[in-house]
């Protein structure tokens, strides 16, 4: 009996100890504001001078090798380019448009991280107006990933919101819920 214990004890021992110092480092986090990702699905909710609008879909998307924002549904409806920033946000500019009337105007703002992945703005347009004179504030929450139907809404399939062409569908604020253990439609 007095070997196997020798022989297990030996490997054990063996196997523990590699022989090398360790040297414990932890990777802190990048200081590159490229490496993060922020692509997918998110629920926007809009507040324009104090008017709350309901929430609809929004995608953070690569295109062209830059990534862009865009709300897919409902009467107003952002889209643009976004830089991420060092500080865990990132800057948008685009505009603010209407895909059934007239209300396109440029729009800049700089989200910054509102707690469980999410992001608020208040985007300014032209004149550069601040808070209720002219701001208006985007909350962007993380949805599901397959929150909106797939390719299919979002732009793959109906007027391209990301293309700056076909806002004419662009998920249109249906095909964006969720089936519940019960069954049930959410939000």
């Amino acid at each position: 009996m007095r070997p196997a214990i020798l022989h297990f004890g030996l490997a054990a021992l063996a196997a523990c100890w590699s022989g090398k110092g360790e040297q414990k480092t932890t990777p802190g986090p990048s200081l590159e504001a490229g490496t993060r990702d922020l692509t997918g699905p998110y629920w926007c909710s809009i507040d324009d001078a104090g008017f709350e609008y309901p929430r609809y879909p929004c995608m953070i998307k690569k295109v062209g090798g830059k990534l862009m924002l865009a709300k897919l549904g409902g009467s107003q409806r952002i889209r643009g380019n976004i830089t991420l920033d060092r500080n865990d946000g990132f800057l948008f500019v685009g505009e603010l448009y209407c895909p059934w009337g007239d209300c396109t105007e440029e729009m800049r703002g700089r989200f910054r991280p509102s707690g469980k992945g999410g992001f608020k703005a208040t985007l300014n347009g032209p004149l550069d107006h601040e808070g209720a004179d002219g701001g208006m504030i985007v909350q962007l929450i993380p949805a599901p990933v397959n929150a909106f139907g797939g390719s299919g809404y979002g732009g793959d399939g109906y007027g391209d919101p990301f293309g700056y062409g076909g806002a004419a569908y662009g998920g249109a604020g249906y095909g964006y819920y969720r089936i519940d253990r019960r069954g049930r439609r959410r939000p």
